[in-house]
């Protein structure tokens, strides 16, 4: 099993314990594994704690035949003020042997990317493929390729 680590934080970086937040992992898909185990795509549920820290042990994609990934979502349970509010990062984890903290394993970007104001037609340097540019002199607005 991988152990794969983090800390959950609001985006103001203050602790969000109280809403009884959830980290649910999906693998792609059924599979077997190199010792002939047939595994599930039943989702994994983490508990986060009351500093916000969290880790899971997820089987590592190479020991999958096929081969899986894993989605994530984070849920937060709030029943005092009846809602549930889930995320869903556009990120695909291929788990290796060793785990990892999460920031090291994310292997795609969010589909929705960058978007980079200018004053003119110059692609900016940290821009990546698929980013949007809004040239702000004349209100074009690109997708860089």
């Amino acid at each position: 099993m991988a152990i794969v680590t983090g800390t959950l934080l609001d985006v103001g970086l203050k602790n969000i314990y109280s809403r009884t937040p959830e980290l649910v992992w999906t693998p792609s898909s059924a599979t077997t594994t190199t010792a002939g185990e047939l595994l599930t795509a039943l989702p994994i549920i983490t508990t986060v704690g009351a500093d916000g820290s969290w880790s899971v042990n997820l089987t590592a994609s190479e020991l999958c035949i096929p081969q899986i990934t894993y989605s994530l979502k984070i849920r937060l349970l709030d029943p005092a003020a009846g809602y549930v509010w889930v995320d869903f990062p556009d990120w695909i984890f291929n788990i290796p042997f060793e785990g990892g903290p999460i920031t090291t394993l994310v292997n795609a970007r969010a589909s929705a990317g960058m978007v980079w104001e200018v004053a003119g037609d110059t692609i900016p340097s940290l821009a990546n493929p698929g980013d949007l540019m809004l040239n702000t002199l004349t209100s074009d607005l690109y997708r860089i390729g």
